[in-house]
């Protein structure tokens, strides 16, 4: 007789006898504790002691911090099986029947069995605790690659091992109660290991999925930190790999959700009928639910197959959608009604309600219904852009600034839309066949490419544009992103691009970054060694050089013209790469030197003053008259000198459509109609300086000499054999770029 008192009244003799038929599981669950984590922590606790157990503090750490993936498979796994073995009666017409003529009600039955449950989870966790918290001593594992001693973390501290042991009862109890809405639903052992495995990752699951179509199909789409933040967050396991642990908000959001879960359980068991058991699936609701979410997860599987085969047939796409999600089902109906006479009226209806479903989903992310592509923030204080791949053009030290003034974040707004507005182009080439191109003899062949130097051109050379937009310019994290790959000859020929490029505020931000005359201790340039003559790297270490040529440098970012920039695109430089080395003040976790310790850099001791080396890279085009100027007036111009790296360059005529890839020669070729030989060093010299990428051109699968007066020219370096390898020397091209024909003289 059921009471209002009963309701969560536990039996100790029930849980004294599922003690008595299944000790073997807490037992088993210790010894994996024991022999995985402690006993290799015993093994090395004399190293720990000494203060030399680096690696097993690190071992240390990710036990205790829910990274260690023996752990993790505990958690996962006794809490699975408890309630497996421990509800077995469930699954059984004659166990059922006998468990429930007892004078228990179904309340008390379910308390005293998930009770159960929790200690074969718990008793090992706290045990093993137990041992740690006794043989707890300071281990010391650096959290940043500077750390010194002071500041390194002892991850072994008897706090850490507490909140490990209060993080593992959450995870075992999320865990137990989510496998018990599996055993609930199920009729049969095997249909619950199924659903208790499938339950715990299936809202993680689905909330990836979802973020596939969003990666197909919405433009410009972004995975934010918040959408991987709320996935990680939604069970306890994955969250204890967030170093900073459960907070005492997640810790009581978790508690809640657990509570909710087993009154759910509760529910699910008193409406369950006895004499479902070794039924698949016991209430018709779960039944459904069930398919149709594999249904979604077929029509992802085969989908994501039929998008990387057939990307520009909308049809075999469809095709794959459909037969994913109808195969996934038909053996989900085969699963749960335990035969392959799946097709009755109810499975038929449930298949055409997920269809529905289907092409509403689809329909709201291919058509953007929810305006998700077009969305730019009105009220945005702050926003930053950056072009990866777009080299000098977006500088090192000008990736990622924040721009604050309303002229700049407005200017970053329009490039925003003209990308929006141009995105087919964006979308049709990067799914297009790409252009044709041909060997000197003629034959077609798609898998050679002309490519400009340190390019991708098998199809179009691209940017990734990366926009973030901030309600406050203090906020920490950005209230809209986007990322986009756009054709670089759209971006470089676009006045909005341009437009930001040249702005007086942006070009103010670009010299935040870099650090103060005052702090640096060297300037290093890398000399291209494929240009130049010299192998050297020029290493500016006098206070003086260093303020003159750092004002040099600020005046080249701040002045020279995006068009100068530009031309400089995806091209070879002479200084390949400058790095401002300097000093920070400590106040990271940062090691501190003396002040009087002298570090070696590049061969010359300099002081270190007790404070950080950090480094900030830069690009340096040929462009920055500035900077060629000062290094010319201050003894490097020599360096900087062009050899005769080149022996000649091939100058072609193209036509729209098709290029000719440049050919290896095993001697001097000679000019004929359609290609001129260059040989002269000056002259080869002076078009070096003139050549362009095809980006700065336009659209290189529609380029033509005699629309657009833009030849195609290869650089040839001479390749020598080893004086032992019996090889012919031969001719290679360095890079390939494009011309004016008026700059070819």
């Amino acid at each position: 007789m059921k009471s209002k008192t009963s309701f969560f009244r536990v039996s100790l003799s029930i849980i004294k006898e599922d003690f008595r038929k299944f000790w073997a599981i807490p037992v088993l669950a210790f010894i994996g504790y024991f022999l995985s984590g402690i006993f290799y922590i015993l093994v090395n606790y004399k190293a720990i002691s000494e203060g030399k157990g680096t690696y097993t503090a690190q071992f240390i750490e990710n036990m205790l911090n829910g990274q260690y993936p023996v752990y993790t498979i505990l958690f996962f796994g006794v809490p699975i099986l408890s309630t497996i073995l421990i509800f077995k009666y469930l699954h059984s017409s004659g166990s059922v029947m006998s468990v429930h003529s007892q004078p228990f009600t179904r309340n008390m039955l379910l308390n005293s069995h998930a009770v159960s449950c929790l200690l074969f989870s718990v008793l090992p966790i706290i045990l093993t605790g137990i041992i740690l918290l006794i043989i707890a001593q300071p281990a010391y594992y650096p959290q940043d690659y500077y750390s010194s001693s002071a500041e390194m973390e002892n991850v072994f501290s008897r706090i850490a091992i507490l909140k490990w042991m209060w993080q593992s009862f959450i995870i075992s109890a999320f865990v137990i109660a989510v496998s018990l809405i599996g055993t609930m639903a199920t009729g049969t052992s095997l249909h619950n290991a199924i659903a208790a495995v499938g339950f715990n990752v299936i809202v993680p699951g689905c909330m990836l999925i979802s973020g596939f179509y969003f990666n197909t199909y919405l433009f410009g789409y972004v995975t934010s930190d918040n959408f991987m933040r709320n996935i990680v967050y939604t069970s306890p396991i994955s969250a204890a790999y967030m170093k900073e642990g459960f907070s005492p908000l997640t810790s009581l959001v978790y508690i809640i959700v657990i509570i909710t879960l087993y009154a759910f359980v509760m529910f699910l068991y008193n409406k369950r009928k006895l004499e479902r058991a070794t039924d698949g699936v016991v209430f018709k609701s779960f039944d459904i639910a069930i398919t149709l979410i594999f249904g979604y997860l077929g029509m992802t599987g085969l989908g994501a197959v039929f998008y990387t085969l057939f990307r520009s047939s909308g049809f075999m796409l469809a095709f794959g959608y459909i037969a994913g999600a109808l195969l996934s089902m038909i053996i989900c109906r085969m699963i749960v009604m335990k035969t392959i006479r799946i097709f009755t009226k109810e499975s038929i209806k449930i298949m055409a309600s997920y269809a529905i479903f289907a092409l509403i989903f689809l329909a709201v992310i291919v058509f953007d219904f929810t305006g998700y592509e077009k969305r730019i923030p009105a009220n945005a204080e702050a926003a930053s852009i950056s072009c990866e791949g777009a080299g000098i053009i977006m500088n090192s030290s000008r990736s990622e600034e924040l721009h604050t003034d309303k002229e700049a974040v407005e200017l970053i707004k329009n490039v925003h839309k003209f990308i929006v507005d141009n995105k087919n182009i964006c979308e049709d080439l990067s799914a297009g066949s790409g252009p044709a191109y041909y060997s000197a003899d003629g034959s077609f062949n798609i898998s050679q490419t002309v490519a400009d130097y340190n390019g991708n051109a098998e199809y179009e050379d691209y940017m990734s544009v990366r926009l973030k937009y901030y309600g406050k310019a203090s906020d920490n994290e950005s209230k809209l992103e986007r990322y986009y790959m756009v054709p670089s000859y759209l971006m470089l020929s676009s006045e909005e691009f341009n437009a930001y490029m040249d702005n007086e505020s942006v070009r103010k931000d670009a010299l935040k970054s870099l650090p103060s005359a005052e702090s640096m201790v060297s300037i290093q340039m890398d000399i291209n060694t494929d240009l130049v003559a010299n192998e050297n790297t020029i290493t500016i270490s006098d206070k003086d050089q260093i303020r003159t040529l750092m004002e040099a440098l600020k005046l080249d970012i701040n002045t020279t013209p995006s068009r100068d920039l530009i031309n400089n695109y995806n091209r070879p430089i002479l200084i390949s790469g400058m790095r401002l080395q300097y000093d920070e003040d400590i106040d990271k976790n940062t090691d501190k030197t003396s002040e009087n310790e002298e570090v070696l850099l590049n061969g010359d001791a300099v002081k270190y003053r007790g404070k950080n080396l950090n480094t900030t890279y830069l690009d340096i085009p040929d462009c920055y008259v500035n900077t060629m100027a000062w290094l010319q007036a201050n003894g490097y111009g020599d360096m900087l000198k062009l050899s005769d790296t080149f022996k000649f360059a091939a100058i072609h005529k193209i036509d729209a459509g098709s290029k000719t890839y440049p050919p290896e020669y095993e001697k001097m070729p000679e000019s004929t109609g359609d290609i001129q030989i260059v040989t002269d060093t000056e002259q080869l010299n002076a078009l070096y300086k003139k050549v362009r990428s095809h980006s700065v051109f336009g659209l290189l699968d529609s380029l033509s000499t005699d629309n657009d007066d833009v030849y195609m020219i290869c650089f040839y370096r001479q390749y020598q054999s080893p004086p032992d390898v019996e090889e012919p020397q031969s001719y290679t091209a360095y890079f390939t770029g494009f011309i004016k024909g008026s700059d070819i003289s």
